[in-house]
């Protein structure tokens, strides 16, 4: 997922409920070259932010599946009220 602050969705947009219980990566069974295929992609999207080239995936969400290189682009949307990144987040309410 990539995010402009102030303009993208933050990753508190895309999951506004965190995870009661979210198994780490050994006990989901992540590879360490999926962690290298992620960081890669991760890389890209910087650069393309940084250099105004190319497309950045923008209020998406890329899934990869490591065990067959599939992967499935989801849309999100910025939240105007999302208590991360709202013009006036939550955790700066008084009140």
């Amino acid at each position: 997922m990539t995010i402009k602050p102030g303009s993208s969705a933050c990753y508190r947009c895309a999951f506004p409920v965190e995870p009661e219980s979210a198994p780490s990566c050994a006990e989901a069974g992540v590879l360490g070259p999926v962690a290298g295929i992620v960081g890669s992609i991760q890389a890209l999207e910087a650069l393309k932010l940084l250099s105004g080239v190319g497309e950045p995936l923008l209020d998406k969400i890329v899934q990869v599946d490591g065990r067959t290189l599939a992967h499935t682009i989801v849309s999100t949307t910025k939240l105007a009220d999302c208590p991360a990144c709202a013009s006036v987040p939550a955790a700066t309410q008084s009140g």
